[in-house]
């Protein structure tokens, strides 16, 4: 869960990355303060893991059933003009 919270709040932070100084304060807010040091560590040891899994779901992603026009180029006759 630790590595979870801290690959999420680094890199898909909603409005943008959550810094390691404050998810450092969020987990002493929970009664535990991790050096940022293990927390830098943890998304080190977690590269090797996680690129290849980022590099398969890039290759397995449609991007073009992701552009707007797509499904209207594929479905003509639902199109009202």
């Amino acid at each position: 869960m630790l590595l979870v919270f801290t690959e999420s709040t680094q890199f898909h932070g909603g409005n943008g990355h959550l810094p390691i100084y404050r998810q450092q304060d969020f987990f002493a807010g929970s009664g535990w303060t991790p050096a940022r040091s293990t927390l830098l560590n943890l998304l080190v040891a977690s590269a090797p893991v996680i690129r290849p899994l980022a590099e398969h779901f890039e290759r397995a992603a449609d991007y073009d059933s992701l552009r707007p026009d797509s499904w209207k180029e594929a479905h003509p006759e639902a199109v009202r003009t």
